[in-house]
């Protein structure tokens, strides 16, 4: 069994071997007494009807949205009622809830933006996500959501601890981005998302983005850097000048360049800020920190230059405390489209093409166009993938902090990526050696028993 994670199509590390009494139970598990649910860490009982509306408005949504697309990419959800909702409706999601995930990736998604990682806690719902380019970039093409206030009820009611939930429809400006409605549930499609693997511009993508995560860090710096070793010499993101007002917390910006404006909170790591509400000129557009699967960075709104912004910020549930617990100063910047839609469409079709994923390979093609260089895939890097050019295998290496590439010379290629389970042949192996002991200890067992039946 391969389970997909965190930046979808990486496979997690299994136990080769599984006794078959585990396999039995695990099964025996779907079938609960009475159709209900039992979730014992949210300490909700849940009935089989509610998750049955859960899941047939959900499913139903997500094959509206994406019907007759057979491409490969990625869904977002920023609704959910378990950790792993991607592998319940069998989807390759950006964000799953595994405990064998590495930590460095927890910290690579977290240095993006798409989660404070204040403690052990993992991250597991894509929510507001990060920024649009960096969505795009990861292959987000579909995200889809709610915004009915009973149904959020709903899913706040059979949510697990991890449980996320944001029904606030505030969709980026953008050219290709388009959304499909159906009655309160809607899903948005991104037509200029990146290929889940694209020949890079740049040549300096290796070694990390930062030296160490911190939640007091800039991710639009982190962003800036990566997009500049992707296609050097851009600027995705301009930072705006921030100005707190006498009004407590409320901020004011002069938006200096146009374009979508996102915000990022820097708070101390190791303590869990208080759940805020956040308003952009007095309207509530999202809301922070109220689980462990809120995001970092906020999608505030599309500004022209010259226009002024206030962002105000409030507790969560409460209209007496207008700080909202903000201590420092919000980072504000604005996003630039033209730099992205440059950068996609130098990148996302330079001859890199026929890709497709099924269980534990990726396979893509170069066409005779293709010029030599670095090609990017949007998965973890894992040193158990193996990867092989016309059948060749060639090394892969670690690209922007936690991604992998693979060196392509020039012309068409067909290139495959395999991976390859940590202990998978010695598993095997042990189960095939303690087969044959089972069957030795039983014959001689047998070959006993019969000498004494004979002697009798």
């Amino acid at each position: 069994m391969i389970t997909y994670v965190i930046v979808g199509f990486s496979p997690a590390r299994r136990i080769a071997v599984v006794p078959v009494f585990v396999l039995v139970i695990s099964l025996c598990s779907l079938f609960v007494v009475d159709f209900k649910l039992q979730s014992t860490i949210a300490g909700y009982s849940m009935k089989y009807s509610e998750y049955s509306k859960f899941d047939q408005t959900t499913t139903s949504l997500i094959a509206k949205g994406t019907s007759g697309d057979t491409g490969v990419y990625r869904i977002g959800n920023r609704y959910q009622a378990n950790d792993n909702d991607p592998l319940l409706f069998g989807y390759a999601g950006l964000s799953n809830y595994v405990s064998q995930q590495p930590t460095e990736v927890t910290d690579f998604l977290s240095t993006l933006g798409y989660y404070q990682k204040h403690t052990w806690k993992r991250w597991s719902n894509y929510n507001n996500g990060s920024t649009l380019s960096m969505d795009r970039l990861l292959g987000v093409k579909y995200s889809y959501g709610n915004t009915s206030g009973e149904y959020s009820s709903q899913i706040n009611r059979i949510n697990a601890s991890m449980g996320g939930d944001n029904n606030i429809l505030n969709v980026p400006v953008a050219t290709g981005i388009s959304v499909v409605k159906q009655g309160k549930g809607y899903i948005t499609k991104d037509k200029e998302a990146f290929p889940v693997a694209f020949r890079v511009n740049g040549t300096n993508i290796a070694g990390s983005l930062v030296a160490n995560y911190d939640t007091m860090h800039d991710p639009f710096s982190v962003q800036n850097n990566l997009w500049n070793r992707l296609y050097p010499d851009s600027l995705m993101f301009q930072h705006q000048l921030v100005q707190q007002t006498d009004s407590k917390g409320v901020y004011s910006v002069l938006v200096s360049s146009s374009g979508n404006a996102y915000m990022y909170i820097p708070t101390t790591r190791g303590i869990d800020p208080k759940s805020v509400d956040v308003y952009v000129n007095g309207k509530k557009v999202s809301q922070l920190f109220v689980n462990d699967t809120e995001n970092g960075i906020v999608y505030l709104g599309h500004f022209d230059k010259g226009q002024r912004v206030n962002v105000s910020f409030g507790n969560h549930g409460s209209k007496t405390d207008k700080g909202g617990n903000v201590e420092n100063t919000p980072i504000v910047v604005t996003e630039n489209n033209t730099v992205y839609e440059r950068a996609y469409r130098l990148m996302a079709s330079a001859g890199v093409s026929k890709q497709q994923v099924k269980d534990a390979q990726i396979t893509f093609s170069t066409d005779a166009h293709f010029v030599k260089g670095n090609v990017v895939i949007t998965v973890p890097y894992d040193s158990h993938w193996a990867a092989y050019v016309d059948g060749k295998k060639v090394t892969t290496s670690r690209a922007l902090g936690e991604l992998m590439a693979v060196n392509v010379s020039q012309g068409a290629h067909r290139i495959v990526l395999r991976y390859n389970v940590p202990g998978l042949k010695l598993g095997i192996a042990m189960a095939i050696v303690g087969l044959a002991l089972i069957v030795g200890f039983e014959s001689i067992s047998m070959y006993r028993r019969h000498r004494e039946n004979n002697h009798k």
